[in-house]
């Protein structure tokens, strides 16, 4: 898992910490796929599906 944050200088109060993960794999085609999720929560509680990756 890592994380990264979107910050904007022109508001420096705004910012949004991004979380991203590698969990379960898919078959598209036949090929076997890992799922990339994401959460925006710190406590990790709400992952939402992101795409796929191989």
């Amino acid at each position: 898992m890592w994380s990264s944050i979107d910050y904007w200088s022109w508001m420096p109060s705004m910012h949004i910490s991004y979380y991203h993960k590698f969990s379960g794999d898919t078959l598209i085609n036949l090929t076997e796929y890992s799922k990339a999720w994401e959460a925006t929560d710190e406590f990790y509680t709400n992952w939402i599906l992101k795409g796929n990756i191989r």
